[in-house]
C-alpha cells in the first residue's frame, strides 16, 4: 500500500496533492462555518452589550 501511496508526497505530485489538501480544507471550513454564522448572527444582534467579544455572547447561552 505505501508503494502506491507514496509517489504522492514526491514531484511532481506534491505540489498537486498540496493543492488538493487545501482545497478540501476550505471547503469544509465554509461549510462548517455556514451552518454556524447565522447563529452567531443572531446572538450578536440579540446581545445586550455592544462591546462583548463574540466568545463572550456565545458561552453565555
Amino acid at each position: 500500500m505505501w508503494q502506491q501511496t507514496s509517489p504522492l508526497f514526491k514531484p511532481p505530485y506534491l505540489l498537486y496533492y498540496s493543492m488538493c489538501c487545501i482545497v478540501e480544507f476550505g471547503l469544509f471550513f465554509i461549510g462548517g462555518m455556514g451552518l454556524w454564522y447565522p447563529e452567531i448572527s443572531n446572538r450578536l444582534g440579540s446581545s445586550d452589550n455592544s462591546s462583548s467579544y463574540v466568545c463572550e455572547i456565545i458561552g453565555e447561552s
